[in-house]
């Protein structure tokens, strides 16, 4: 926790977008000027809503996404998986234990998920 509070409070235009993960995911509030995305506790669905089970150990559900091309970045807002989902089913099993965050291409959807096998 306190590396990851290290990165949300570095300068975002210096550090980029594991700046954004960082905040999001200690529920601060993130105010992306650049892009006006706003994330956090301003979020009107749930992890539990948008993605199950969660946590995971084969795959997951991520309810509102069908045919799309997902990102799924670390905690350290490395990119991990680059994929098209044939249907609303992420497939886990070759990501390591931890917290991920996924996104599609065009930021409209967003959550976090758990892996642990």
């Amino acid at each position: 926790i306190s590396e990851l509070t290290n990165i949300a409070w570095q300068n975002a235009w210096e550090f980029g977008d594991a700046v954004f993960i960082a905040r999001s995911l200690l529920g601060l509030e993130v105010d992306d000027q650049m892009n006006n995305l706003r994330m956090g506790n301003n979020n009107e669905k749930s992890t539990e809503q948008i993605a199950y089970p969660n946590p995971a150990s084969a795959s997951v559900r991520l309810n509102g996404l069908y045919n799309e091309k997902i990102i799924v970045c670390d905690v350290s807002g490395r990119v991990v998986k680059i994929t098209k989902l044939n249907s609303d089913v992420l497939d886990v099993t070759e990501l390591e234990n931890g917290l991920y965050i996924v996104t599609n291409m065009d930021n409209s959807f967003y959550c976090k998920i758990n892996v642990y096998h």
